[in-house]
């Protein structure tokens, strides 16, 4: 196993190192994993919040191979961003920023697609049973998905129980506050449908697919 230090920080316009802001990583393998003792590392994926005490997060990864790498969600104060690495045998700690791009990576475009998540017109909370068929999209429902609920809180599924989604990490992430017509024009829901409805970095939430897309020049 690779030790990777996750080191994340706010800007604060008068330092270097700004502030640690809240939030968590999602890792999950690219694909199944035959490992040398002939278990098999299963395509899931494990959280790792990020220390309160604004600390750097160790988290210990499995090297990757040829043909799977290690997808990492970054879910920090509002800002989702989605990587996928290569992750070297080492005996050093490496630092996560350092780490490679898979070859298949794939970047976004200009206005393009950041990565998706499922929207709920309810309030989720804690442990709470949510029928997937109530989700948009409902389809291949799987434990790692996220959801934003109709308070703008972004939650993970973390079990399927018949035909129910079972959502038991809050993680700390909330898409900020509504604007006109119960769409939010800073990091919330709702696509823009021109530029002149948020600025530059902005994020959105189309709510029939739950695709997010990010404003960019």
């Amino acid at each position: 196993m690779t030790r990777i230090r996750f080191r994340f920080r706010e800007p604060d316009g008068l330092t270097d190192g700004g502030s640690s802001p809240r939030g968590l990583v999602v890792c999950s393998p690219t694909s199944r994993v035959v490992q040398k003792d002939e278990s098999i590392m299963l395509p899931l994926p494990f959280v790792a919040r990020l220390p309160d005490d604004g600390s750097d997060l160790l988290v210990s990864l499995q090297p990757t191979g040829r043909d799977w790498c290690w997808t990492i969600r970054e879910q920090v104060e509002g800002y989702t961003h989605v990587r996928r690495v290569i992750v070297p045998h080492s005996v050093q700690t490496l630092d996560y920023a350092t780490l490679g791009e898979a070859s298949w990576a794939s970047s976004a475009t200009s206005g393009g697609l950041v990565h998706s998540m499922r929207v709920y017109s309810g309030v989720i909370t804690s442990d709470a049973h949510v029928p997937a068929a109530e989700l948009r999209p409902s389809d291949n429902v799987t434990v790692g998905d996220t959801c934003v609920d109709s308070t703008g809180r972004v939650w993970m599924i973390t079990g399927l129980v018949d035909s129910d989604a079972v959502f038991g990490v809050d993680t700390g992430v909330t898409l900020g506050g509504k604007g006109e017509r119960g769409l939010s024009f800073r990091s919330g829901m709702g696509r823009p449908s021109d530029l002149t409805q948020g600025i530059v970095g902005d994020t959105y939430i189309d709510l029939e697919t739950g695709d997010v897309y990010q404003l960019r020049l």
